[in-house]
């Protein structure tokens, strides 16, 4: 459990501000993140009940308040670089240390910078980047960010919740994977980098196997 005050309501009972802290998980491994645990919206923002009838607020803003106070101005709450860089959780982030007020051009100048704003880059697109062969500039003309975006992908320095995955895989090698993946990789029409998001595993491998390299055993009967 952190350490720090509450120092305004933001327009909760005690109760339900109690409730709101128990969906936070203070400590995860490898990053200073805090996980919000429950609900997440379409774009990966925590989100939760207003504190008025049918009313529906991200939870990084609520939380925000509840130790730094009330915010005027309507004012953003931001994300850090440290969200989106090598052992950031992204958008599901609400350690108030790592969210600061912006305006709407600085959330703008964080979308370019940091290729994570609404309408910018979502994971499948982080997938496609990742696993492409095309260049930083083909990628930067085709998903209308920076090339400094497209290395931070690739780098793993930014989206790393998205690429660890397709980084490790969850299967020590080739002959770990189930016959009915290997055969589902073998046979699919989906791109590589889908099908490694898919089942958690490296592009390369989903390359041997659609040469017959990997896996012969089972594809060469297919």
């Amino acid at each position: 459990m952190n350490k720090l005050k509450i120092v305004y309501n933001a327009g909760y009972t005690d109760h339900k501000i109690d409730h709101i802290l128990t969906n936070i998980d203070y400590k995860v491994d490898g990053s200073e993140c805090w996980r919000w645990t429950a609900s997440l919206d379409s774009k990966g923002y925590g989100q939760l009940t207003g504190p008025t009838p049918n009313t529906i607020m991200r939870a990084h803003r609520v939380v925000f308040q509840l130790f730094n106070g009330k915010i005027e101005n309507d004012l953003h709450v931001l994300h850090s670089g440290y969200c989106v860089g090598e052992h950031g959780l992204g958008r599901c982030c609400v350690n108030p240390s790592h969210l600061r007020l912006g305006t709407h051009s600085d959330n703008m100048l964080d979308v370019w910078k940091h290729g994570t704003g609404n309408g910018v880059l979502q994971e499948c697109d982080v997938v496609d980047i990742y696993t492409s062969n095309m260049s930083q500039a083909e990628c930067s003309r085709k998903y209308k960010v920076d090339k400094s975006v497209i290395a931070h992908v690739r780098e793993r320095r930014t989206w790393k919740w998205v690429t660890e995955s397709l980084h490790k895989g969850s299967f020590r090698n080739d002959n770990e994977l189930p016959i009915t993946v290997v055969e589902e990789i073998y046979l699919s029409k989906e791109k590589t980098g889908i099908l490694a998001a898919k089942f958690s595993i490296h592009p390369s491998t989903v390359t041997r196997i659609r040469a017959g390299k990997s896996r012969g055993d089972i594809t060469s009967k297919l």
